[in-house]
């Protein structure tokens, strides 16, 4: 009786591990992602009085800020957000990084621009969705790339290997009401 009744504490004992060991890699992936001095800038010691000094009021605080980071740099900071964000704060989190525009493009996105803003790819990283979001996703694509005929489907399928699936990225545009108009695209680092 009495084993039974610890078991559960057991496993959040292995759970809480496995949160410091996630936490842990994704602190890490992030500092190792900025150079000498963005890093000094982000880091602050673990006994220092402004540690705690942290809310949601705008003002001018020290650190590194998203806006001054590349994009590369700030997706690795949002990574380490999400390993301490719980599914709530993640699906929010998630969802405005997803969205690229409150109203949908319409039934055909062409415009001079065009180039120029897939170019710089814009949505949520597929490496900071859950393992259900990613399934989705990679079923999304599967539906979308088994339309071509088998050569330019294995070009398509080597092409976005080469770029690593984590890399792409989901974007939506328009409304969350089903039925009503949305635009959304799946694309990667390159074309």
């Amino acid at each position: 009786m009495a084993a039974t009744a610890l078991l559960p504490f057991g496993a959040a004992i292995a759970q809480t591990v496995d949160a410091a060991r996630r936490i842990t890699d994704a602190a890490n992936r992030f500092l190792l992602s900025l150079d000498d001095g963005q890093r000094q800038k982000a880091m602050i010691a673990f006994d220092s009085g402004n540690r705690l000094d942290w809310h949601y009021i705008p003002r001018s605080r020290p650190g590194l800020a998203l806006g001054e980071m590349r994009a590369s740099h700030a997706d690795a900071a949002r990574a380490l957000f999400a390993s301490v964000l719980n599914q709530r704060g993640l699906d929010e989190r998630q969802r405005k990084a997803a969205t690229i525009a409150n109203r949908s493009f319409g039934e055909i996105v062409a415009s001079p621009q065009r180039e120029q803003h897939l170019g710089n790819p814009k949505g949520l990283l597929l490496g900071e969705m859950t393992g259900a979001q990613h399934t989705l996703v990679e079923t999304l694509l599967d539906r979308f790339l088994g339309t071509l005929a088998a050569d330019p489907l294995a070009r398509q399928k080597q092409r976005v290997m080469e770029q690593g699936l984590m890399a792409f990225r989901f974007a939506w545009a328009g409304s969350l009401t089903s039925g009503e108009a949305h635009y959304f695209r799946v694309h990667g680092p390159s074309r």
